[in-house]
């Protein structure tokens, strides 16, 4: 949305050292911080399968996450998958 501000009054002015506490200068710039960042984006894929009768059922699902960061190299891939099954073996009838 927005991108740091970034203090451009002060600079390096001594080759000796390499911070920016020296002297006021007139040709600071942040304009390097639009090419860094990125636009980060998430991408979800999922698929789901039920089926079941009265003896047992089975629940299948798989998902898959895809996402980038604002941050360069920054990435995230992630495979959910899941199984169930249930059963009822004994019948009880009461009268």
């Amino acid at each position: 949305m927005d991108l740091p501000k970034l203090q451009t009054s002060y600079g390096q002015t001594d080759p000796n050292y390499n911070d920016s506490w020296g002297e006021k200068i007139s040709n600071g710039s942040d304009s390097h911080l639009k090419e860094f960042f990125e636009t980060g984006k998430t991408k979800i894929n999922s698929v789901s399968f039920s089926n079941g009768s009265d003896i047992g059922q089975l629940y299948m699902s798989f998902s898959n996450t895809s996402a980038s960061g604002i941050l360069p190299k920054n990435k995230l891939e992630q495979n959910n998958f899941t199984v169930r099954l249930t059963s009822q073996f004994l019948t009880t009838n009461y009268r």
